[in-house]
């Protein structure tokens, strides 16, 4: 996960031999800067900015399981939350498993969700 954030967050083409910044150094110190650059897409942070684009989608789904070892539960109901108080409809479940346990029933039933969304 480390990796696929980095490059998603703070891509570097002056940093070969994986073209990224990881957002601490060699003394597993934080790197601010990187920090800094990764907080700017922190979904709290930017979620005032897409209100409207939010708002003008057919579904969103949310799910996420309450032993989830990298703690998406959490992150998941911080933007439900988000979403109802700006009045944005949307499903949000929580299961009980951990972060790929459930991987093919929770697929199942967002594209499910997302079908019925879509088609009304």
């Amino acid at each position: 996960m480390l990796y696929l954030f980095s490059a998603a967050f703070s891509p570097n083409l002056d940093n070969p031999p994986f073209y990224m910044d990881i957002p601490f150094d060699e003394n597993v110190q934080i790197r601010e800067d990187v920090a800094q650059t990764w907080a700017a897409y922190d979904l709290l942070q930017i979620f005032p900015d897409h209100v409207l684009a939010l708002a003008s989608l057919r579904g969103i789904y949310l799910d996420a399981g309450d032993k989830d070892e990298l703690g998406e539960q959490l992150i998941a109901q911080a933007f439900s939350e988000a979403l109802g108080a700006a009045g944005i409809d949307h499903k949000f479940e929580i299961f009980d498993g951990a972060h790929m346990d459930k991987l093919y029933v929770q697929l199942a039933a967002s594209l499910s969700y997302l079908s019925d969304a879509l088609a009304n």
